[in-house]
């Protein structure tokens, strides 16, 4: 079965409506654009396999050299300004009408636990890159333009969440078996080939107008999922 005939014989089964604002442009070799994140057909026999740009990481002399120098700075300098600002901005200046202080203490309390819990996502180098992109960090990759990787696309918080079709279910396995049960990040595996959880993980995302189709679609673990949308699923 060849790369095309699995990609179209998939998005039979959903709706095949992209976003109108930057629809996928599929070129001859196999690859495509999602809303400026290149997928580009990966070095392998397997059909439907994929290589996500914003899930690479750079691994060249300049871009560690980049990271060496950056992510010191940033830690003790940059980041506790921007985050103080944050807290200012957000906590004690803008919304004083709104709460009273210690509601307001309450729920940076809250937020700094639910923080500190997202920290094991940095465990992993591959899951690292990913939820560094998606904070509120500023990484290399969204500064130098020749490190590897983007930003992923945020989720729109101000979009009501649409409820599946029934054919979600089905188009959801379609995507774990062309992935082969595999995370498309880190490596780990579920379904019938180990015990790791998988979600079906929109490129471009649902609230965004990302359609449910294969080519939108990749199989993900939950916690590089957790790290994509850089927030923990209950």
């Amino acid at each position: 079965m060849t790369r095309k005939n699995d990609s179209d014989d998939m998005e039979s089964n959903g709706p095949r409506s992209e976003s109108s604002s930057a629809p996928n442009e599929r070129q001859t070799d196999g690859s495509f654009s999602i809303e400026g994140i290149s997928v580009t057909a990966a070095s392998t026999d397997r059909p439907g396999a994929y290589e996500y740009e914003d899930l690479k990481r750079g691994s060249d002399t300049s871009t560690l050299l980049t990271h060496a120098v950056f992510w010191p700075i940033y830690l003790l300098v940059a980041f506790p300004i921007q985050y103080l600002i944050r807290i200012l901005l957000w906590g004690f200046w803008r919304k004083r009408h709104v709460w009273h202080v210690p509601t307001r203490l309450q729920i940076l309390f809250r937020e700094a636990t639910e923080n500190l819990h997202k920290l094991r996502f940095l465990l992993n180098p591959d899951r690292r890159a990913v939820y560094l992109r998606a904070s509120r960090v500023y990484t290399p990759a969204q500064v130098f333009p020749h490190i590897a990787g983007t930003k992923p696309i945020p989720e729109d918080p101000s979009s009501k969440r649409q409820r599946k079709s029934g054919r979600w279910d089905r188009l959801r396995k379609q995507v774990y078996e062309r992935d082969e049960y595999t995370c498309v990040n880190c490596g780990a595996e579920g379904g019938p080939n180990g015990s790791t959880e998988l979600h079906a993980d929109h490129v471009l995302p649902s609230s965004r107008d990302g359609s449910d189709t294969s080519r939108n679609l990749r199989t993900l673990c939950r916690e590089c999922h957790e790290a994509r949308h850089a927030r923990n699923f209950d």
